[in-house]
């Protein structure tokens, strides 16, 4: 606080204005902590809005539980009707009006998708037809846009999974990617409404897909993707351009970033540092309408850190405060909104799970 004083005292007697804004500039990004009251082992944010309300779950005495963190820094517990505490309500994405969307686990252990709408507490339900009843099974939305359309998977009464969309109207229908002969999983929807996610195939390798909203197809696989066994493409965010991320598991089990851009051209990336062990590597997760990519990667040591990675390509890691340095602690990086706020979580080094929120 005292160098910020000073740096502004300076401007002030010279009233150079353009040294004013290097200082600015020059000032780190706020990284905020937080737990949700009550919370005793896992604060798990993994979406956030324009405004900066984050929403996510949690873990306490009982079970879990949903969240709403408001810019204010005040909390909103989520606990959908018919959610068992135990099993949990675990929201996944809001948009710019706060709608919520997720799933519960009543207590047949059977997931049922839901809407939230904090500013009157209404709960709507969403059971895509054809879901299963059975234990594992149900409907499980994972994204929804400004317009309030969803998007997310359902698993049938055999247990394999299909896409589905629901309209605001409260429409809903299924997708299949044409080579999903094992299944189809709906991940990120943007606000002209194409959606993105992966498919697996007989040999369940995963393999990427974009659906226009014509409802024709793109199947892709990113550079670098394995054949084997769960290797392959996992497409996960698309911006409102249509540039799609997201990242690969390859032959050797290590992940890799890739961006699809509008065009349907594929380049792959990895941040510096980043692991080259099985199961280590550079995991984007979201994106935003300038094209800045959030994710994080695992290092060598198993260690997870949080980066930003612009549209020009170039990369900026960080780790938050408090962060542990053993195998598995670290930084996870899940949301982006558009102007550059990021959202996740960090692993202390006692195994214990806090929210954050970085801000530019």
């Amino acid at each position: 606080m005292k160098t910020l004083v000073r740096l502004s005292a300076v401007c002030m007697i010279v009233v150079a204005c353009a040294t004013c804004a290097a200082a600015s500039e020059a000032t780190p990004p706020k990284i905020t902590t937080f737990d949700v009251p009550g919370a005793i082992a896992a604060t798990i944010p993994d979406s956030l809005n324009l405004e900066g309300s984050i929403t996510g779950y949690y873990q306490d005495a009982s079970g879990y539980h949903g969240f709403l963190r408001l810019p204010n820094g005040t909390f909103q517990k989520i606990n959908a009707p018919g959610a068992a505490n135990a099993l949990g309500t675990t929201p996944q994405s809001i948009n710019q009006g706060r709608t919520i969307t997720g799933y519960y686990a009543d207590a047949a252990f059977v997931d049922h998708g839901f809407l939230y709408l904090p500013s009157n507490g209404n709960f709507v339900k969403i059971d895509v037809s054809g879901a299963g009843t059975g234990a594992g099974q149900g409907t499980f939305p994972s994204a929804i846009n400004q317009s309030g359309t969803v998007t997310g998977s359902y698993s049938d009464s055999t247990g394999k999974r299909h896409g589905f969309l629901r309209l605001q109207q409260g429409l809903t229908g299924s997708f299949d990617a044409p080579d999903g002969t094992a299944g189809t999983y709906g991940i990120g929807i943007n606000q002209p409404g194409q959606v993105t996610g992966y498919y697996e195939d007989n040999q369940l390798v995963n393999h990427g897909f974009l659906l226009e909203t014509s409802g024709i197809f793109k199947e892709f696989d990113a550079p670098g993707a394995g054949t084997g066994i769960l290797q392959g493409t996992l497409a996960l965010a698309i911006n409102t351009g249509g540039v799609v991320t997201g990242y690969v598991i390859d032959n050797n089990n290590v992940l890799h970033g890739f961006v699809r851009d509008a065009i349907g051209q594929l380049s792959g990336f990895d941040v510096a540092g980043a692991g080259t062990g099985s199961g280590q590597g550079t995991s984007p997760q979201t994106m935003n309408d300038a094209g800045t990519i959030a994710g994080y990667y695992l290092d060598n040591n198993q260690v997870s850190h949080g980066f930003l990675r612009s549209a020009s390509g170039s990369v900026t890691t960080f780790d938050v405060p408090g962060a542990g340095t053993g195998q598995r602690e670290g930084t996870y990086v899940f949301s982006i909104n558009q102007s550059g706020q990021v959202t996740g979580y960090y692993v202390d080094k006692a195994g214990i799970t806090h929210g954050f929120l970085r801000t530019p």
